[in-house]
């Protein structure tokens, strides 16, 4: 290779035997067993809520969105299709919800306080509501979830993308 022996064109390099241009550099042991982190799609359960909100919001149309909607789902969060916002029930001082989404009326409205997220202020709104449940977005038990996201075509068919 003529670049490790080239050093200009005015050089002598038959008078410089075994002289080598190229620098020597020391590669240091931690840069040899670099360990990959796993894909944010699989490590979804160790975000916060927020990050989760800016996954679904920021990210539309991509795998991670689905992931995202996925672990929100799995931690008690709904999303309302018609107002295209997230919904939980009313939480403790945990953050925990009070009770789980279940149909608690038979005309399918239920009336109670929920805490929305509104992306537009980034924030989450406590507010008493009368919840329909034919607007939220029906989704698969959370222990078929925990496989990820096998189609996100055929389980995002009700979905409102912003």
């Amino acid at each position: 290779s003529i670049y490790s022996t080239f050093i200009s064109p005015w050089s002598d390099t038959q008078s410089l035997p075994g002289l080598n241009v190229e620098p020597g550099y020391y590669l240091p042991p931690c840069y040899r067993h670099v360990q990959a982190t796993p894909p944010a799609h699989q490590r979804m359960r160790t975000f916060s809520d927020e990050i989760l909100f800016y996954v679904f919001y920021c990210m539309p149309k991509d795998i991670a969105q689905e992931a995202a909607a996925q672990e929100l789902y799995a931690r008690n969060w709904r999303y309302h299709k018609e107002l295209g916002l997230w919904l939980t029930k009313e939480t403790d001082e945990n953050g925990r919800p009070v009770q789980s989404f279940r149909r608690t009326s038979p005309n399918g409205l239920d009336r109670g306080v929920y805490v929305f997220f509104d992306p537009t202020t980034w924030q989450k709104v406590k507010r008493e509501w009368t919840l329909s449940w034919d607007a939220l977005e029906e989704r698969s038990q959370p222990s078929q979830q925990q496989q990820g996201p096998s189609n996100p075509s055929s389980s995002n068919s009700n979905r409102v993308i912003m």
